[in-house]
């Protein structure tokens, strides 16, 4: 314990011992030791601070990933068993108004499917799965699509994804409200030191993966009870961060 306290004093007496050097460039006045003329700011009188600032917002829209999975004991008929109920599962989608460009279909694949049993292998059969993605789906249609889709073929179920269409709004309050917390600290810093802080010198926006939607996994026996009664679906809060560096000139 002592061996932190001892280093967090000396990095605090570094970094006040580093702005007053800064602050000692000025007059007693305030006023600036005068210098050859530049466009770019001394960065020894700049000071560099990151600001972070979470908003929360409430999603309004969802995504469904969820699948088809036929079994037959020929190739043929098995692909044109998943194919009906994947495009039966695609009129449903349409009928709550998706649009063409918001459903997707991908990973098809179709594998023999063999009996192990005495030591032996035996082509019993295939099995051919198919993965849907449906996007853009207003929070009030999840449940009776998730029904309609069980009913009509979905027999394999991957996640529900939250998100919010007010995500650009959002992160850009999410970032004025990062550079004010990283203002608040420069000013603290400075204060610290002797000194005051002048204009921005540059912002730079610091890369994060923010997580715009919330996931939630469903089991296939989940979905069969929904294809009986609606699922209610609670999707909480989606978290939006932000994060800036931003450096200032002292005075």
């Amino acid at each position: 314990m002592k061996k932190r306290m001892l280093i967090s004093t000396l990095a605090i007496a570094i970094l006040s011992t580093t702005l007053l050097t800064a602050c000692a460039g000025q007059t007693a006045a305030g006023s600036t030791t005068p210098s050859t003329p530049s466009s770019q700011p001394n960065l020894s009188h700049v000071i560099s601070v990151t600001g972070s600032e979470v908003v929360t917002v409430i999603p309004d829209i969802a995504e469904l990933v969820y699948g088809v999975t036929t079994q037959a004991s020929d190739a043929v008929q098995c692909m044109e068993l998943n194919t009906k109920d994947v495009n039966k599962t695609i009129e449903v989608l349409k009928g709550f108004g998706l649009e063409d460009k918001d459903i997707q279909t991908s990973e098809y694949s179709l594998t023999p499917r063999y009996d192990w049993s005495n030591d032996t292998q035996k082509l019993v059969g295939y099995e051919m799965q198919t993965t849907i993605t449906a996007s853009n789906i207003s929070l009030d249609k999840v449940g009776d699509i998730l029904s309609g889709s069980v009913s009509a073929g979905i027999n394999t179920i991957e996640s529900i994804s939250y998100e919010s269409s007010q995500y650009d709004e959002r992160y850009a309050e999410a970032m004025a409200q990062a550079i004010t917390s990283a203002k608040v600290k420069a000013e603290a810093m400075a204060q610290a030191a002797g000194c005051s802080v002048g204009k921005v010198s540059n912002i730079q926006e610091d890369f994060s993966e923010s997580p715009i939607r919330n996931t939630t996994n469903l089991r296939a026996d989940m979905a069969v009870g929904a294809s009986e009664e609606k699922m209610e679906i609670m999707p909480g809060q989606v978290e939006i961060n932000a994060s800036v560096t931003v450096e200032f000139e002292i005075q």
